[in-house]
């Protein structure tokens, strides 16, 4: 299973969040997201996202089956997203079937 960090802003980076999932929807034994977390440092700065509000989200945009989970590290909230490895073809971010 594979380890990805994303940032916790949302707006402009769905896309980016969109690749991971499809990354790792690719990935044998799919992955694991993070948001909350710096990319380059590490550094965990948290997140406000509502996790209900972004698997509606995840849902309306991707064939992606994810579970989110709320999780605090070091006082801060951080959201948990399990990737599962899809079985059948996945449209990627430019449209195409992989």
């Amino acid at each position: 299973m594979g380890f990805f960090l994303v940032k916790t802003r949302i707006p402009g980076r769905f896309q980016r969040l969109r690749t991971g999932l499809h990354a790792f929807a690719h990935a044998s034994g799919g992955g694991v997201l993070l948001i909350g977390f710096v990319d380059n440092t590490g550094e965990v700065i948290g997140t406000d996202l509502a996790a209900q509000w972004l698997a509606q989200r995840i849902n309306q945009a991707v064939s992606v089956l994810v579970d989110i989970d709320v999780r605090f590290v070091c006082g801060a909230r951080l959201l948990v997203l399990y990737v599962f490895e899809c079985r059948e073809p996945v449209e990627n971010t430019s449209g195409a079937l992989r």
